[in-house]
């Protein structure tokens, strides 16, 4: 997890541990949770405005995506921990208590695309924005961040985080325009929903 440790030797050592994690017992489950700590409390960190068990949600969330992730592409712990911190924020976000007046409808961000955290997933996936834009989107958009604070948490100004979410939200909002980011499967969901709806 440290800088000094390049990207091809932690892929290698992250893909061995998943592997381990999966097939030889809670230990290596341990183990694992064990060397993400670094990027664990970064991500903590990110959701600590939220009033639910943040620590909790988090290791739940990544013990489960430790048994999900595909190990097989590039930056496998940075795709591990933000599969974490996704999970663990719409599971925060869903136990907290909604009062009318504070209540956004994050939907508007990208109408008609669905929920905006499933929609930075299929980005990223897509590869129209990056691991570290859809973190930066969802800390700072979707769970409250201060940008400022967001920024601190990087040892980065704030004047930069403002310009790589804009850039981001811009690459998004064209991909969302353009069809990209569709669910494959909506149309067909849909129209079984209402075939659904017909017969009862």
């Amino acid at each position: 997890m440290h800088p000094s440790c390049g990207h091809t030797t932690s892929d290698q050592v992250w893909r061995l541990l998943i592997e381990r994690a999966r097939t030889d017992g809670p230990a290596w489950v341990v183990g694992a949770v064990g060397v993400a700590l670094p990027g664990l409390r970064q991500a903590a960190y990110r959701l600590r405005h939220y009033s639910g068990d943040v620590q909790a949600e988090l290791l739940t969330a990544f013990v489960a995506a430790l048994r999900t992730v595909n190990s097989a592409g590039a930056r496998v712990v940075q795709r591990l921990i933000s599969a974490a911190f996704t999970a663990a924020r719409i599971e925060l976000r869903a136990s907290e208590p909604r009062r009318e007046a504070d209540h956004v409808d994050t939907t508007a961000l990208w109408p008609g695309a669905g929920h905006p955290d499933v929609i930075l997933a299929r980005a990223v996936t897509a590869g129209v924005i990056t691991v570290a834009d859809a973190e930066l989107i969802g800390a700072t958009r979707l769970a409250g961040t201060p940008v400022a604070d967001y920024a601190e948490s990087l040892g980065k100004g704030a004047k930069a985080i403002y310009q790589a979410r804009s850039r981001a939200e811009r690459l998004l909002v064209a991909a969302v325009r353009a069809g990209l980011l569709s669910d494959p499967d909506e149309q067909v969901i849909a129209e079984a929903t209402m075939t659904l709806r017909a017969d009862c």
